[in-house]
């Protein structure tokens, strides 16, 4: 063998050693007749490629595993129709319908499926291309509008272990909604209108939604929202906010039933004291000095008030009545 040939030859197998597969998440697939399942896996590559579909009930059983092949620069389409009255297109992949979620593993980056659904025979469609990002937090927009009634969302675990989840609902800045740790179990769904993931909270009463996990990356959420006579819809991937596990500094990591949100301060060291400059200072007791934390800590975003300490005096009597009082 030439040596140019051999370069080239070695060339190629080091190309397709680093080739990795690529695996797009489907966070929502339903069975509720009349919605129409759709994924159509776009290859815009000029060579044919293969790629498996994976389907799993909301239960996170195993219902279908399938490799399916798509052209170059063509599209292959899978419909899982929940409409008795749906007549499939010449070329389409029917399945039965099945309520839980799905992946699409495709043997190169240039191959991209898109999900979407359509209410029975209705103009309403919404449509995504499924994402391959993991991610510790995302933040999720409302998109209720006046002519809706109703907005959920829909959480993936793909994963061979449950994943635990957290959902923090804000209004103007504040928060109004905290579920606390919540467990999906493996491969199945989280899937809840906005009350039932906070009581009272109803589909007007916040802005965003935090969805984080302090125990693994997990794929993109979406959100779904809804008209009275479910002919209109939208539907809206989250954007990750943290592709990583370390906390910023300021974040809210929990929020406490008596002290409202806590929020996380990194180790390291600080100038503690107002400067001299700002406006109301007192000299006496505001001097700057340095401060050194040796250990990260969650604090209060406010001063404690003295309804707060009686709500802790109550779980904890041991504490002075007075606040005020030297301890």
């Amino acid at each position: 063998m030439r040596l140019d040939r051999f370069a080239i030859l070695y060339f190629g197998i080091l190309m397709a050693s680093a080739v990795e597969a690529a695996v797009y998440y489907g966070p929502h697939i339903t069975a509720q007749p009349p919605w129409i399942n759709r994924i159509d896996v776009y290859n815009n590559e000029n060579a044919p490629r293969a790629f498996s579909l994976t389907i799993w009930d909301s239960q996170g059983q195993l219902v279908l595993i399938e490799n399916y092949a798509v052209g170059a620069n063509a599209v292959t389409s899978v419909v899982l129709p929940a409409d008795p009255d749906y007549v499939p297109a010449a070329g389409e992949i029917v399945l039965p319908a099945v309520e839980g979620t799905c992946t699409v593993t495709a043997d190169s980056t240039r191959v991209r499926p898109k999900l979407s659904f359509r209410y029975g025979d209705s103009l309403s469609l919404c449509e995504f291309f499924m994402q391959e990002t993991l991610a510790w937090e995302y933040v999720l927009p409302n998109t209720i509008q006046a002519h809706f009634i109703g907005t959920g969302l829909a959480i993936q675990n793909p994963f061979e272990t449950t994943l635990s989840v957290r959902l923090q609902a804000f209004r103007q800045g504040e928060p109004v909604g905290d579920t606390g740790p919540l467990i999906i179990e493996p491969h199945a769904k989280l899937v809840s209108i906005s009350e039932g993931f906070w009581p009272g909270v109803g589909v007007g009463d916040f802005d965003m939604v935090r969805i984080s996990s302090y125990q693994s990356a997990f794929p993109t959420p979406m959100s779904i929202t809804w008209n009275q006579f479910n002919d209109r819809h939208v539907f809206l991937n989250a954007a990750p906010t943290a592709l990583s596990q370390t906390p910023q500094p300021g974040d809210m990591l929990e929020m406490d039933s008596i002290v409202g949100s806590l929020k996380y301060v990194p180790a390291g060291n600080f100038i503690q004291g107002s400067p001299r400059t700002e406006p109301c200072r007192h000299y006496e007791n505001e001097e700057q000095f340095p401060q050194i934390c040796d250990r990260a800590m969650l604090v209060m975003a406010t001063e404690v008030t003295r309804q707060m300490w009686a709500e802790l005096r109550a779980v904890q009597p041991s504490l002075p009545s007075d606040p005020t009082c030297t301890l």
